[in-house]
């Protein structure tokens, strides 16, 4: 895979003799679930945490009866971190030009906007069986009996229900669901769909970041521009990310496995993503910046996520 580097041409867009102090954003993805994911820093490269899976059946007994031996069992969950980074280089030139910005600051900030980028598309679409480097998102996390199927039949699907909405809502039991998460084009059609049927349980009000939001069911329902409405479903549920014509809505909870609530959480390495000095290259006039971050995604309790899947960019029906 070719470095991406600041070629000269490209350097000098941003050295003139009148010059804005910043770059303006033109690349914006609307992204609800990085803001609101927990972190956990751990020094090694692996982390273990146990599900209970099944839980003890004590039973009426009667005076002088022996009584007998259940115990509850667990299942063992091991998340293994992945690594991600790129090279940061800055035209050794770029020391000899009069600018009002720094030139190695702007690739490193860009750098790592971009390893953000990327981050955030795999918390929905990784999957660590097909791409072995990569670590799961939520789709691959996802449990099958947390799933809601609006699906027309085994490869088509259909508009979203808002009964199948709430349904998957009730499957949340470890705790409050604090976010609703979709795509753009099916928010546009709940938010059509509320302006003809103000009965429903929608209202507007601002989310924790003071961000004017649509609730559903005392829940905000908030685009994510990661999520596309190309998925394909297979056996009625999402298959793929691309080749088809559907998306989905996750019900999400937020917590570090040690909370009260364990939900959607982050692994990261000690370092976070950090920029390590390399130097000048030995070959060329180009001083290099190395960015790193060892993270992962992981899921607590199973019963704090859930995804009606296989809707299709049509009327939202109650």
């Amino acid at each position: 895979m070719p470095q991406t580097g600041s070629t000269l041409a490209e350097m000098q867009k941003h050295d003139t003799e009148s010059f804005a102090p910043a770059v303006i954003d033109e690349i914006i993805n609307r992204d609800p679930i990085t803001t609101r994911v927990p972190y956990l820093t751990l020094g090694g490269t692996q982390f273990r945490y146990l599900r209970e899976s099944t839980n003890t059946e004590p039973e009426f007994f009667t005076l002088d009866e022996e009584l007998i031996e259940n115990n509850p069992t667990v299942t063992e969950v091991t998340l293994t971190l992945k690594q991600i980074g790129q090279n940061a280089d800055t035209e050794g030139f770029a020391t000899t030009l009069e600018s009002r910005k720094s030139q190695r600051g702007y690739v490193l900030l860009q750098v790592a906007k971009g390893m953000m980028e990327k981050i955030g598309e795999r918390f929905i679409y990784g999957n660590n069986t097909s791409a072995s480097k990569e670590f799961n998102g939520i789709h691959a996390l996802m449990p099958a009996a947390q799933t809601q199927n609006e699906a027309a039949s085994s490869t088509v699907g259909s508009p979203l229900n808002l009964l199948t909405l709430s349904t998957a809502k009730d499957t949340v039991k470890n705790g409050r669901v604090q976010l609703f998460s979709l795509a753009s084009a099916v928010k546009l059609q709940i938010s059509g769909f509320v302006n003809h049927a103000s009965s429903h349980p929608i209202r507007t009000e601002k989310n924790e970041f003071g961000v004017l939001t649509d609730f559903y069911d005392n829940v905000p329902l908030e685009i994510n521009d990661r999520q596309v409405q190309t998925e394909t479903i297979s056996g009625s549920t999402f298959n793929a990310k691309t080749g088809g014509a559907t998306s989905s809505i996750f019900a999400l909870q937020f917590g570090l496995p040690q909370s009260s609530n364990p939900g959607i959480f982050g692994l990261q390495g000690p370092r976070g993503m950090s920029a390590t000095p390399i130097g000048y290259l030995h070959n060329k006039d180009k001083w290099r910046d190395r960015m790193i971050w060892e993270v992962a995604l992981g899921l607590g309790s199973t019963k704090s996520v859930a995804r009606v899947d296989g809707i299709t960019n049509a009327t939202v029906v109650a």
